[in-house]
Formats: C-alpha cells, sequence, structure tokens
C-alpha cells in the first residue's frame, strides 16, 4: 500500500476526515504514520503506526540547550537524539 506521514497533530485533524470522507481504506489501501505525544488523547480512527515522543523529556532537553547556550557552553554536538517509541495502534 501507499503511505502518509503526518507530522501535526493539528493536520492529523484535517487528514484523517479527508481518508474518512474519501473512504480511503486504511491499512489495506494506506499506511499511515504520525507523531504521538505520550499521554495524548487523541483519537485514532483507522489503524496508525505513531512515532511516540515524551513532550516533558522534549521540554526538559529543549530547557537545557537554552541554558547551555546563554551560559556561552554550547553542546559540543550539532544534534541530540530523543528517544522514539514506534507504536502499532488498531482502530479504535
Amino acid at each position: 500500500p501507499d503511505g502518509i506521514i503526518i507530522d501535526d497533530d493539528i493536520l492529523f485533524r484535517e487528514v484523517s476526515l479527508a481518508i474518512l470522507k474519501e473512504r480511503v481504506r486504511v491499512p489495506e489501501d494506506l499506511r499511515v504514520f504520525t507523531h504521538y505525544n505520550k499521554g495524548s488523547r487523541i483519537i485514532l480512527p483507522f489503524a496508525c503506526t505513531t512515532f511516540e515522543v515524551d513532550p516533558d523529556l522534549h521540554a526538559l532537553t529543549l530547557a537545557e540547550l537554552v541554558h547551555a547556550v546563554l551560559g556561552e557552553n554550547p553542546p559540543k554536538s550539532k544534534g541530540i537524539l530523543l528517544p522514539v517509541e514506534i507504536v502499532e495502534h488498531p482502530a479504535e
């Protein structure tokens, strides 16, 4: 099947409505992948693969980076990796 990646909570709602309106069969004809904050209560109206992140860890990491840069002690690396959990969700 074809696939679509939706990496925005607000956009997910609009794309989901369009998929349902057009009666696209998910996951038979289209695989849906989306960003998902752990603890979020977003309703997944069809089967999705989510890339789940911890928003608290994300915020803490950003705060530490800002603190380091403001303290003239920027991190040596230009990239920071945050853990992402891949979760298969059945239709709700």
